[in-house]
């Protein structure tokens, strides 16, 4: 575990990556950063401009999955997103599924370890596959 206790401290770090010529990865891994971007809602656009990120395991919460799903929205340049362990439930599945009706950048989302039901499950199914859009099979 390696908390961050300072949202200058993680922007500081955020700023750093994104502006580094050849860094396209950034990893928060178990850096418990859920209450920063709640209260810095700043860094979570300077966040997606990245290429990879993770954020696994910070106990992010509905706020948090506000604030990114309303950035991955407008279709950041992020790929992969590991959203993992941040006690997300049926309402951060939702947000999460009408984000990505918009977004065409991002490759890979990873939420496993949050607390989906079938029902936010299925929302997010239905996010990504459309079959009213199939031409044929």
């Amino acid at each position: 575990n390696n908390d961050i206790a300072c949202g200058r401290a993680v922007f500081s770090l955020m700023e750093a990556a994104r502006k580094h010529p050849r860094l396209c990865t950034f990893d928060m891994h178990q850096c418990s950063v859920g209450h920063i971007l709640s209260t810095t809602p700043e860094m979570v656009p300077a966040f997606l401009e990245l290429e990879v990120v993770s954020l696994r395991d910070n106990d992010i919460g509905i706020h948090g999955a506000s604030l990114i799903s309303t950035c991955l929205a407008i279709n950041p340049s992020i790929q992969i997103l590991d959203l993992g362990g941040n006690l997300f439930n049926d309402d951060a599945a939702t947000l999460f599924a009408n984000s990505l009706q918009s977004n065409t950048n991002l490759a890979l989302l990873k939420l496993c370890n949050n607390n989906f039901t079938n029902a936010g499950m299925k929302t997010l199914l239905n996010s990504i596959y459309d079959d009213r859009s199939l031409n044929a099979i």
